[in-house]
Parts: structure tokens; sequence; C-alpha cells
């Protein structure tokens, strides 16, 4: 059956909402898989991921040792090919090898894969049914994976089953071509592992990664220590169109650029890869000239101590995606920075101050209200050009957490990449880097961290040598970090350097006036983003929301309205919707007086008049500023008899 991002969110839906397999919608797998889910009391709605386990990784590493010998650069050159995140699990379902061309850190690593805590995916339905497997968008049975598309291979090694390669895209859809190359490469990683010392033959050329090579549609050429053209897949041959007459490794790559002095940098690890460089390429054969732009360099060592060097070209602007392809959720759109609540403002207020200046900050916030959305919102304002990098320290495991800010050189630690890797302050050179939940740093690192804001500066794991820095940092956490103080479990002077400024973010409670905002906010971009016709929320059910005491804040906020959304089959969003939780603990309360701006607070009446003024009449301004729907405007205009044209109140 093939992917139907409708038939499948329409089934996604019954089965969440009211248990109802719908099951000529789905495939048999997937159907299976989101049944044991739902048996092992999996929640849909979360967006948790489970703790890295430490010890255990570092164990499960040990004892995996000769696969992370022989077939890591198996792992590497998928990677490279699909720009994407690749994994292996063992025999248990544990995650103890990945590789990421990507900022984020890996979520999974060092964790069990459990369908009752992580959710369906190609991995676990590979794992348990030990089958080949894809699955994309809303296939997924957590909605935190429904922007992932991915594709696993059990991997078998003398007909034993050793665990499950994955290739994982979280932001896109993985080509068609993926789960034929994941299936190849178990293939290959299965001849690596069968006993018979195999490798030396296997790598002593580069033709065992043809198959691989020919997944990608960008053009991909394999090159040796000193340039020579080893391999090339068939969209890097339009590159080098007397590829089929040349010998293996007999044509030095230089002989194809114009400027030859390209190849040394193209060949040279130690220069960083500037993705806007521009290749220019001789006439070949009567082959046009051509400029073409390089999109990804990657050096990988082989067990043999071969080395490859992976070079991919943009070779045409890529077609329109296909109408079917999945719905992928924008991990971007948590929240937006809106509100119009006196305790909001305070914090706007501050952002807007703090911005401008080059100091660190720390913002203090219970779960969801926030901080990461402010601390984007300081760099937008701060006109720093460099990038915006997030990094959650409670989810990196202690060992890696040095590597993955500081970077590290080649053969720094087992496992390292031989070419080594930048880390997350070298990411944001210009930038900001956020490093959340910045109370979960052990105190060897805060060390570490609070060396590099005196110096300015970071030395990279395995080097003796310091790289200067310009980089903002933002701070965010939810513990307290001045009582972690006085128990000697944050280092003082780190805290005083991280909170030159600090801004605490209100509970969404204290923003009363923000949730009506919010949530047809979040119904708005969820009703485009689900492919649901968009339907005002009853003006019931908003003084609902707004008797409700938000402990998740704005994140369980988001949440709720989605499982509504999901729930309503775009029918009017009424109060029936809501979740049972918050039904049982919404009691009979004095009505709130409608939010304004001022100190004291006046009648919903007088501040809709206020609103008209302000805005000249203008009903669609008005209502965006009063945070309610256009058409709710209108019945409140007609229900106090006001005058649009004068904005004076007739008397009853």
């Amino acid at each position: 059956m093939q992917y139907n991002s409708e038939r499948v969110l329409t089934a996604w839906k019954a089965f969440v909402g009211k248990g109802f397999l719908m099951e000529d919608h789905l495939r048999p797998e997937v159907a299976r898989s989101w049944i044991r889910c739902r048996q092992m009391g999996a929640d849909p709605w979360s967006t948790d991921f489970p703790r890295p386990l430490i010890e255990e990784y570092k164990k499960k590493r040990e004892d995996n040792r000769l696969f992370l010998q022989k077939a890591h650069p198996v792992l590497e050159y998928l990677s490279s090919i699909f720009n994407s995140n690749v994994s292996f699990c063992d025999y248990e379902g544990f995650i103890f090898e990945f590789i990421s061309p990507l900022d984020n850190y890996p979520r999974t690593v060092g964790t069990y894969m459990d369908e009752g805590i992580t959710g369906s995916g190609a991995i676990t339905i590979s794992f348990k049914e030990k089958i080949p497997y894809r699955t994309d968008g809303f296939e997924h049975y957590r909605i935190v994976s429904q922007r992932y598309s991915n594709v696993s291979s059990p991997v078998f090694v003398n007909e034993k089953f050793i665990g499950v390669l994955s290739i994982t895209n979280p932001f896109s859809s993985l080509p068609d071509s993926a789960l034929d190359c994941c299936i190849e490469a178990a293939n290959i990683i299965s001849l690596l592992l069968n006993g018979r010392n195999q490798e030396r033959t296997l790598f002593s050329t580069a033709n065992i990664f043809e198959t691989l090579l020919n997944g990608s549609d960008e053009g991909i050429i394999v090159l040796d220590e000193e340039g020579r053209i080893l391999l090339a897949n068939k969209t890097g041959r339009d590159i080098i169109p007397d590829f089929n007459e040349i010998g293996y490794g007999e044509r030095s790559f230089g002989d194809y650029l114009t400027n030859k002095d390209d190849l040394g940098f193209l060949i040279d690890n130690n220069l960083e890869l500037d993705k806007e460089k521009l290749l220019q390429f001789k006439k070949v054969s009567g082959v046009q000239e051509v400029t073409l732009p390089i999109v990804m360099r990657r050096h990988i060592s082989l067990p043999n101590g071969l080395k490859h060097i992976l070079l991919s070209f943009e070779m045409k602007i890529k077609e329109k995606e296909k109408e079917n392809k999945p719905i992928l959720r924008n991990e971007e759109q948590n929240v937006d920075y809106i509100g119009k609540s006196k305790a909001w403002k305070e914090v706007d207020l501050k952002v807007r101050k703090v911005a401008k200046f080059d100091v660190n900050v720390l913002l203090l916030g219970e779960t969801g209200t926030g901080k990461e959305v402010v601390a984007r919102a300081i760099h937008r304002r701060s006109g720093r050009t460099g990038k915006f990098i997030a990094v959650n320290c409670g989810a990196i495991p202690k060992d890696l957490l040095s590597s993955e800010l500081f970077g590290y050189e080649g053969g720094a630690f087992t496992g390292a990449k031989a070419s080594g890797s930048i880390g997350k302050f070298e990411y944001a050179q210009g930038g900001t880097l956020f490093l959340d939940e910045i109370g979960e740093m052990p105190l060897d690192m805060q060390v570490a961290l609070l060396r590099v804001l005196q110096d300015r500066a970071i030395t990279r794991v395995g080097s003796n040598k310091s790289i200067p820095i310009d980089v903002r940092i933002i701070a965010a956490t939810n513990r307290d970090i001045p009582q972690m103080v006085k128990e000697g479990t944050f280092r003082a002077d780190l805290y005083y350097r991280l909170s030159v400024i600090d801004i605490r973010l209100p509970l969404l409670k204290e923003r009363d006036c923000d949730i009506a905002l919010l949530a047809e906010y979040f119904n708005g971009i969820l009703s485009e983003q689900l492919r649901i016709t968009h339907q005002l929320l009853s003006e019931e059910l908003t003084n609902a929301l707004m008797n409700y005491d938000w402990p998740g804040n704005v994140r369980e906020l988001r949440n709720v309205v989605e499982k509504m959304l999901i729930l309503s089959e775009g029918e009017p969003i009424t109060i029936d919707l809501l979740p049972d939780y918050i039904k049982n603990e919404i009691h009979v309360k004095e009505k709130r007086t409608f939010c304004n701006d001022r100190e004291n607070p006046i009648s919903e009446r007088d501040a809709i008049c206020l609103a008209l003024e302000k805005w000249g009449g203008n009903i669609l301004k008005a209502a965006k500023d009063l945070g309610m729907a256009r058409n709710t405007l209108y019945r409140k205009i007609e229900k106090y008899h006001i005058e649009l044209k004068t904005f004076a109140i007739k008397n009853e």
C-alpha cells in the first residue's frame, strides 16, 4: 500500500481519539505497531524522550568494538549520501551508535527502542518483525515523531540477528531509494562481520559503496587522500564524462577543475568547507563548462588504513515535491513570540532592552513557559549574523558533553570520527548558543564552561590549540540555581557569569490575557498543518480555557488544542472536546474580568471600544489586539450595542 498522508492521518485520528482501527487505511505492520503502542501505554501526545543510560552506553560500545571498527565507514557513507541521521541498535534494541550531519543532538542514542515509550517507527517495526521497513509522517504513533521520515533494515550475521540499521531525516522526506540503500548497507555489514576477515579485500576499492552512492540525486565523487578519482555515482559522472575510460585511481580530480588549487582545498580536512563555494569544471570531451556548488565533503577512514573523501555537488534544481509526499511536522512551530498580558509585556520590554547588548542572559521559568522562544527572540533582535544553536545540557551523556560543546580532533576517543568534528561553540560563531537545562550540567563541565566565558576561546578535545570565539551565551533552567549554589551543586562564579541579566518567564496562568490569543494562534497553524478545516473556538470553550490553571504552561495549551482539532474532524470545536482531566478541574468560578493592558482591569465592553478607537474601526486589527477571532468580535459588538460609526454605546 502506497503512503497517503490524508488516509493515514484520518486513521491516526480515529485510533488515537476513539480507539477505532481503520485497517484499510494502513499497512498491516503499522497497524500492529500502533496496537502494541496502545497496549504498552505509549502516550501519543508526549514530547518526552528517555534519558540516556550512560554506563550501559559505555559497556555496549565496549562490547561492540568490532562492529564500531568494521561497520563505522558504512554508516558514515549512509549519513553523507542522505544527509541524515544513521543509527544502529543491538539485538536488545539498545542504540549504541549514532552518526549525524545535523546540529541537533540525537534524542535516542544510549536508550532502548521501546514502543511503549518511543512509539512506532521503522526501527521498532524492523526490530519486532525482522523485516526492512519505511515509515513516514503520520505513520508514527507519537506526534513528536510525525515530522520524521525513516527507513530501517535488520542485520543478520551468519543467520543470527544482531540488530537494526536505521536512516532518519527529522525534517524532510527521504528519497525513494533510501530503503534499498539501507538494505544494501545491512548486507555489507553482514559481510564485514561474518568472521572471515574480509574487510581488507572488501575495502580494497570503493566499488562496494557504488550501490549506496547511486541512491542520491546529487553528484557524488569519491577521492583518495591524494585527490585521485576512485568512484562516482551516475549523476556525478556528468562531471567526469570520460569516467568509464579512466582506470581506478589513475586520474586526479584536479584535471577536471579550472583552478587546480581548488583540489588542495577539497582534500585538506583542516580547511573548513565553505558551502557557498562554487567550483568551475573544464570543458571535457565536448561537454560544456559548468560551475557547481559543493554541498558536502566528508573524510572517511576504513579499517584497512585507507581513507576516502566524499564530495557532493548540487547538480540541478530539485523538482517540486510529489503531491503525495508525507506531511512532516515542523519542529519550529512550537509557539510564536506573542502576548499582550502585562506579565508578557514586561518580559518583552526586557528582551528589547537586553538584545542589543552583548551580555550573557539567564532565562528562568517552569517547563513549557517558552524559554527557547524568548532566547530566539533575543537572538533575532541582537543583530548577530551567526546561527542560533540550541543545546539541551540534560539530554547529552556526561562523557560526550565536552566534545559536543567544544568539538574534538580525529582519534580523540574511541568511536571518534577520524576527521574530527567541530562543536556547538564553533557552529554558533558570530551567533548565539542557547544552553537549555543548564542546571543539569555536571560540575566538571561547569569549570570548562567558565574558562570559555573568561577566555572567549575553546580548545577541542584532544587538541592543545586555542580557538577564539565570538558567541553570545543564553542559558535557561527551571531549577533554583541560587539554592544549588548553596548546596554546592552549581558553581557560584559560573552563576554570576551567566546571569548578567536574568529574565523570569511567567506561568501561563499568570498570563490569562494571552490564553485565548495563543489558543487561536495554535488553532490556526495546526489546522493548516493537519489539513483540517479551520473552525473558530467557541466562546464557551475559550472561557473554559481561561479558567484552567495550565500546569504544563504554553506547551500544554498547544497539546490540548491539537488534541481537540484531531478529535473534531473538521466540525466546530466545542467544550465537549476538552480532555476529561481539564473538564474535571474547571470549577464554577467568578467570571474573570476582561484583560487589558492597564494596571486596573476594565469591562469587556469598554475594552472593545478602546480597541476600535485605537484602530479606527478596523475589525481585523481590533480583534487581533483583543486576542479574539473577528467573528467573535462582531458578535460582541452586536451584544453590547456598539455603534461602529461613532463607537458610542447606546442607552438601553
